[in-house]
């Protein structure tokens, strides 16, 4: 809050006035919104009235003659609502106006004439100063006038089945949208509600959430599908029930088992399902509200500091779990976090996520963004209005037959601030096998990373994915109760994508299921804590697991070593070879990096002298990967057959560069420490030092390819000079 920022005008909420206004100033303007999106008074209300007589000039006119363009609108006046937000964001990001999303009004004072507001963003507090303000805010209401919660959603129904939907359906309301078969869902709530199973215990739970809704990413963040994850828990009867309601009331959602083990469920279906449990078991929360303060006691959490829609105020709390995704609330603590990868801190591709429906089905549609993590607020709310103003989010041209029919948000971070714990879980531990400590729960996922330039990956993660191959090929993560605990901060819990995990497993403890269960073992944790009269971290272990194990959170798997994931959710075990025929049967295969693999975690037993003869093997397969597999493993007579790889030309390339013969051998020349490779190394870089000094995501595939080549040689010959 050193460097006050002055403004003409800050306009409160990004409304359909606000941005209008934001729109027509731009030099003068600072728009401040407390959500993800803009214009949400309008999309996400789903209040809009047909438009029976259009604006004829200005700003209005123009947006109008864009819907009409985009078939967004009919002769009725009817609106598809889930375009509209789109459509200003593109506007507002032509104008170059201030944007503060994810931002909220904490206080107003007067000051030498002018009015300085204390915002609180994603990084905390700032300060704006202005002339004049200007708010939009729906919420600011008279104390007088009654409001109601309200989760609400575009959907599309069943073609042929909805004509007449009915006006109620228990306590939802169904409302026709702009095109035939696409309809608004309404959830009335009189009173704030959810976190089910510690109040199922006795205890009493408040819950704080910045969205107006429960179910986060998986609801309102429209990632609806289950993308690998360990079986049991609370989450499968929460799925079960969704996809009961789904069935009778919605457009049917894509299933992609077949394929890859994904199994869609009705996100607006799952909203109204975990409302229905919550109120059931009792519990409370606090809707569009967030945490901007801890209390400590002495290193005890003692309670929060909050701000809602009144202000500023405490709440006083025994025990405190954080499931922001991102360890927000351990960060105020000042619990120290890691960010990213270690050599430049960079995160994986975060999403914008669209249902969209094509031919009677919905599916998610995601677009993937780069630069989210660790960026000033004005640079992330650019990306995200960047990220609504293309497609999925916006298209030219709307149909019956394909359209958007909900727009995420919540934002898809993959990966975002990650705690330092009592026990952190490593790639690095898992390869030597430390069984985890007083396991919580098992995850189950492919080393999922979303990042194309692998040159700046942890080593780890280059063996991984750049010489074993291990891209279709899953694991068992052992999470262990210290690994949600931080260090320094006693009656604290993280939860999700926050808890202690190194870059690489980062990317394979994320998956839905397994961060859904993740909440459940902290809230039987923070329960117990509670109820035993004690901080989490001397919580009686066995009673833990016993809670957690009724459920089948806490479910050990028969086999935790690799599991081929080519078929679906078969998780069908890949064991060891026990004989050299079956290991040079392995070698000449696509799974060669099993065997690299279970080497190095000393599950195989190799002797040198029965590998070195394939080094010269007729069979180019066995040759090649035994070359790779000698590479790994440290042994230097592979060092000629990786010389000739590092130096041959790939035609055509490769998908990438963690697919490249040639790039893996430029990675374990660098291991090995060979003088002999420096000048083939040398001569990488000058072939490719054009390419190498570009900004990586202006380049195109065959460009990334060099570019990879050229960081990968400057690796190298870092390690064998040192």
């Amino acid at each position: 809050m050193n460097q006050i920022l002055h403004y003409s005008t800050v306009v409160l909420g990004a409304t359909a006035f606000g941005c209008a206004y934001a729109c027509s100033h731009p030099e003068t303007t600072a728009l401040v919104e407390e959500s993800l999106n803009v214009c949400g008074e309008f999309c996400g209300a789903l209040q809009a009235d047909p438009l029976t007589q259009p604006p004829q000039t200005g700003f209005g006119a123009e947006l109008f003659a864009e819907l009409r363009q985009r078939n967004l609108v009919n002769s009725a006046g009817e609106i598809c609502i889930p375009a509209v937000s789109g459509l200003f964001s593109r506007r507002l990001l032509q104008s170059k106006a201030a944007v503060y999303l994810q931002c909220r009004l904490a206080e107003t004072k007067k000051q030498n004439g002018r009015f300085v507001l204390t915002v609180f963003g994603p990084d905390g507090f700032f300060a704006l100063s202005c002339d004049r303000i200007l708010d939009t805010r729906t919420k600011a209401l008279p104390q007088t006038v009654q409001r109601q919660y309200a989760f609400c959603a575009m959907l599309a129904g069943k073609s042929g089945e909805f004509t007449a939907p009915p006006k109620t359906l228990g306590p939802l309301q169904v409302l026709h949208g702009r095109f035939s078969d696409e309809y608004l869902l309404r959830l009335p709530l009189e009173k704030p509600l959810p976190l089910p199973l510690a109040a199922e215990q006795g205890v009493q739970v408040l819950g704080i959430d910045a969205q107006s809704c429960m179910g986060g990413l998986g609801t309102l963040g429209c990632v609806w599908d289950y993308f690998f994850g360990s079986p049991g828990g609370r989450f499968e009867k929460n799925v079960t029930q969704t996809q009961q309601l789904g069935h009778n009331l919605f457009t049917p959602c894509s299933d992609l088992s077949d394929e890859r083990g994904s199994r869609y469920i009705n996100g607006a279906a799952k909203s109204a399902v975990l409302f229905k449990n919550a109120e059931e078991a009792g519990c409370r929360l606090l809707f569009e509200t967030v945490i901007t303060g801890v209390y400590l006691q002495e290193g005890r959490v003692a309670g929060v500091q909050a701000l809602g829609e009144n202000g500023l105020f405490n709440i006083a709390a025994t025990a405190l779990v954080d499931a922001t995704g991102g360890a927000a609330v351990a960060r105020l603590c000042g619990v120290k976090t890691q960010l990213g990868r270690q050599s430049d801190g960079q995160c994986p591709l975060c999403s914008k996520t669209t249902i969209v429906a094509r031919n009677g089905v919905t599916r998610c549609s995601w677009g993937l963004y780069r630069g989210y993590a660790g960026k000033s607020v004005l640079e992330k709310s650019n990306l995200l209005l960047c990220a609504g103003s293309e497609g999925p989010c916006l298209q030219p041209v709307y149909s019956e037959a394909e359209r958007p029919v909900l727009e995420g948000t919540v934002l898809g971070e993959r990966e975002s601030y990650r705690i330092r714990g009592r026990q952190t879980i490593t790639l690095q531990g898992l390869i030597q096998g430390e069984p985890p400590q007083k396991p919580v729960f098992y995850a189950f996922s492919v080393i999922d990373s979303v990042q194309e330039d692998i040159a700046k990956a942890d080593p780890g993660l280059q063996l991984w994915r750049m010489v074993c191959r291990l891209h279709s090929t899953g694991i068992f993560v052992g999470v262990p109760l210290e690994a949600l605990l931080p260090q320094g901060v006693e009656g604290l819990i993280v939860a999700g994508k926050g808890m202690a995990l190194d870059e690489i497993l980062a990317g394979c403890v994320r998956m839905k299921k397994d961060i859904e269960k993740s909440g459940e073992a902290a809230g039987a944790l923070a329960a117990l804590a509670v109820l035993q009269n004690c901080t989490p971290a001397l919580v009686n272990y066995q009673a833990l697991k016993k809670l957690l194990q009724s459920s089948g959170c806490l479910k050990q798997p028969e086999y935790t070593g690799l599991c081929s994931t080519q078929n679906g959710m078969d998780r069908a075990p890949v064991l060891p070879p026990k004989t050299k025929a079956q290991l040079a049967e392995l070698l000449q295969s696509e799974h060669y990096g099993v065997a690299v693999f279970y080497k190095i975690c000393g599950r195989l037993s190799v002797e040198k002298a029965a590998v070195l003869p394939w080094l010269k093997s007729s069979s180019k397969a066995l040759q090649l990967h035994a070359a790779l597999a000698a590479g790994a493993w440290g042994f230097t007579e592979a060092e000629t057959n990786l010389l000739a790889l590092a130096q041959s030309i790939e035609d055509p390339l490769p998908a990438g560069a963690d697919k490249s013969n040639r790039a893996a051998a430029v990675f374990l020349l660098g291991q090995l420490k060979s003088k002999a490779a420096v000048p083939i190394l040398q001569q990488i870089l000058s072939q490719t030092a054009a390419v190498a000094k570009r900004e990586f995501t202006a380049l195109n595939q065959g460009e990334k390819y060099f570019w990879n080549l050229n960081h990968l040689a400057q690796n190298a010959l870092k390690s064998i000079l040192a």
